[in-house]
């Protein structure tokens, strides 16, 4: 028998080889552990296992094999392609396998494979698998060793004993990336009690009632302005007031260029007043001519037409100078576009409105367009303001859709403010309007939009 010995504490201890053998194992395991335990991350550890695990039983090569996964890691490789050829082997060989439940270890010779002699390319004919079954992290697992020759019973122990080691530690190491509460969700949903709750729990949430609400962008506008339009055909000479001002009743605000109207008037009198002599001598003369006095009636009705004429330029002359109707603030954007600008009769210059009766105007997309009930709730989020929302209720919805300025079509809807809103509203504010619908179901709610638009794709 062979004998071996080791010095210690200034000692010596005589041993057999096996003896040697089994402290170097046991010394190997140890440090195996250690080394498992010092690891960073899951992965780490699996190239720990495939790789150092050639210090206790040595072999040709070793890959481990998850469930979920496939091949995750082979030993002597830091990177390999999932679609080699020898990768894809692998794979398909570990789902061909039966599931072993309760043996630990068994064992498989590749020449008993008579109809598949692909194996030989890459591994030796002698396998060992190590199933690593664990119910809270790494259920599904397996450990594949290639060798020349079949492990022995001793071997097969030992690496039992350090699989069950490394199994602890990898269950903590997986832990931290989140492995284990997918494990965890992914039994927990198998389940069949708990499906039967996660479908109750989901039909109860899809049935919920909702109220529907569409986004629309939205104005704040003046409640029935004053539109200040062009009386007659002519010239702005002037604009007597500046954007934003307040005027009250009865001030003027803009006046014509009166010289062609005042040429045009004074003709008029002129004609007037010749028609009149003219009819002075024919009446003179009618007393001796029956001529003179039959054309005494022509020349009466051309008094009159010319008088009529002379009070429709005097009117105009007047009305050359537009005064407010009521008070108000000046709503114009630009005073010099105005001046010297030809208008014709009805034509609108600015507004004239009261800055304390606004109201909203907003633009609602044909996509968005959903039952909406009378007096609605309105809620407006101002852009110059977003903490703050102001309440108002739907009056008016168009029936067609407009043409909006930006030239995309939309149906026009606006809303009264409410009476209780303390704050004062500026006339031109811009934001985003929510319109209140009916109340639906929440799956109704969700679906709503993708099922139109997948509806409009496939034409169903």
């Amino acid at each position: 028998m062979d004998y071996t010995f080791c010095i210690s504490n200034s000692s010596v201890i005589f041993m057999s080889a096996d003896q040697a053998n089994t402290a170097v194992s046991l010394a190997t395991l140890i440090a195996l552990s250690k080394r498992a335990r010092e690891a960073n991350d899951a992965t780490e550890l699996r190239f720990i296992l495939v790789n150092e695990t050639q210090q206790l039983v040595p072999y040709r090569h070793a890959a481990f094999y998850s469930a979920a996964r496939g091949i995750e890691c082979i030993s002597s490789l830091t990177n390999f392609d999932q679609q080699a050829p020898f990768v894809q082997w692998l794979d398909n060989w570990f789902n061909s396998l039966p599931r072993q439940q309760k043996a630990s270890c068994f064992s498989v010779d590749l020449r008993q494979l008579k109809h598949d002699t692909q194996w030989q390319e890459w591994l030796p004919p002698f396998l060992t698998v190590f199933t690593i079954e664990s119910r809270e992290q790494a259920s599904g697992s397996t450990l594949l060793i290639a060798r020349d020759r079949p492990l022995t019973a001793d071997d097969i122990t030992l690496l039992e004993e350090w699989i069950d080691c490394w199994r602890f530690v990898y269950r903590d190491k997986n832990a931290l990336s989140g492995n284990d509460k997918l494990s965890f969700w992914r039994k927990y949903l198998l389940n069949r009690k708990h499906k039967l709750i996660a479908v109750g729990l989901a039909v109860a949430v899809c049935c919920l009632p909702v109220r529907l609400s569409v986004l629309a962008p939205a104005e704040i506008i003046p409640l029935s302005p004053s539109i200040i339009r062009a009386p007659m055909d002519g010239i702005i000479d002037k604009l007597l007031v500046q954007p934003n001002q307040h005027v009250k009743a009865g001030d003027e605000l803009v006046a014509f260029d009166q010289v062609q109207l005042l040429s045009r008037l004074e003709s008029a009198r002129q004609a007037l007043e010749t028609s009149r002599a003219e009819y002075g001598q024919q009446a003179q003369n009618a007393l001796f001519d029956r001529e003179s006095k039959a054309r005494l009636a022509v020349l009466k009705s051309q008094i009159e037409e010319k008088e009529i004429n002379v009070q429709f330029l005097d009117a105009l002359r007047q009305r050359s100078v537009i005064t407010a109707g009521q008070n108000g603030l000046v709503l114009i954007d630009d005073v010099s576009e105005w001046i010297g600008r030809p208008v014709v009769t009805g034509e609108k210059i600015f507004k004239l409105a009261d800055e304390n009766k606004v109201q909203v105007e907003a633009w609602i997309a044909p996509a968005d367009l959903i039952a909406f009930s009378s007096g609605a709730p309105v809620t407006v989020f101002l852009s110059a303001d977003p903490t703050q929302s102001v309440d108002a209720t739907l009056t008016y919805l168009s029936h067609e859709a407009e043409l909006q300025p930006d030239g995309i079509f939309a149906y026009r809807m606006r809303a009264t403010l409410d009476s209780r809103q303390q704050e004062p509203v500026r006339i031109g504010q811009k934001g985003t309007a929510r319109i209140d619908g009916e109340r639906s179901l929440l799956i109704y709610w969700i679906l709503r939009r993708p099922w139109a638009a997948l509806r409009g794709w496939l034409g169903l």
